[in-house]
């Protein structure tokens, strides 16, 4: 019980590493195995460090003996971030087959779907599983700028443009200033692709003005003095 508490008081601040390690204990106490919340708060916290192989382990041995949404998702996000995609694919489909609202495995099998260069590369279904976990009420600004990132490297960037500014909604509704820069700084340089040159400046503003960070500051004004500067040779710019 103390390692629980403790993992989740680090959890509160945001102190991932430092929980996991808690929570790696306290699953180690228990036989024959351990709680299913307590496996997948493991699992979250080794995702959100970046410990993807393990975190992939965690949810997948949960998986096999609960068969829950929330364990295959895991398994199936760790495994995307390791570019597992045969796998990633069957653990998402699992996830959204166990689920009512599938809006986040729907999210995720389209980031899958966004891969160039693999043989799970298709754009249209991306954008049919796209238009699915929207009407599901997909709100994680997170996951939303990550989508929309996907779409504006390929070039779709009405696509991107829709998701950054969702990203930005959800993120003011959820009260993530990080998030709200993120967002206003993606859509800036959908603005800024287009060639919409005043409306890339001005958004670009926008986030600086919003950014309390200095780092955030930082590469905020440089991107938008590299703008400046490329817009300034480019004959081809748009004023609007």
């Amino acid at each position: 019980g103390a390692l629980i508490a403790l993992a989740d008081a680090l959890i509160a601040q945001k102190r991932f590493t430092q929980a996991a390690q808690s929570l790696l204990e306290a699953v180690s106490l228990f036989t024959p195995r351990p709680p299913l919340r307590l496996r997948v708060r493991l699992g979250d916290c080794l995702l959100k460090t970046k410990q993807y192989t393990a975190a992939k382990d965690v949810y997948l041995a949960g998986a096999n003996e609960w068969q829950t949404s929330s364990l295959w998702l895991g398994a199936g996000i760790a495994a995307l971030k390791l570019s597992h995609l045969d796998f990633a694919e069957e653990a998402l489909r699992l996830a959204a087959a166990r689920h009512a609202n599938a809006r986040l495995p729907h999210a995720y099998l389209a980031l899958l779907h966004l891969q160039p260069g693999s043989k799970h590369y298709a754009p249209n279904h991306a954008h049919h599983l796209l238009e699915l976990t929207l009407r599901l009420g997909l709100n994680d600004s997170h996951l939303l700028r990550e989508l929309g990132n996907a779409f504006f490297q390929l070039h779709f960037f009405d696509t991107a443009d829709t998701l950054f500014r969702r990203a930005l909604v959800c993120a003011t509704e959820n009260n993530d200033p990080s998030e709200k820069v993120y967002a206003q700084k993606c859509l800036a340089d959908v603005f800024a692709a287009q060639k919409r040159t005043n409306d890339a400046i001005t958004a670009y503003r926008k986030a600086l003005d919003m950014a309390t960070s200095a780092d955030d500051r930082q590469y905020i004004a440089n991107t938008l003095q590299d703008f400046l500067q490329t817009a300034s040779l480019s004959p081809a710019s748009q004023t609007s």
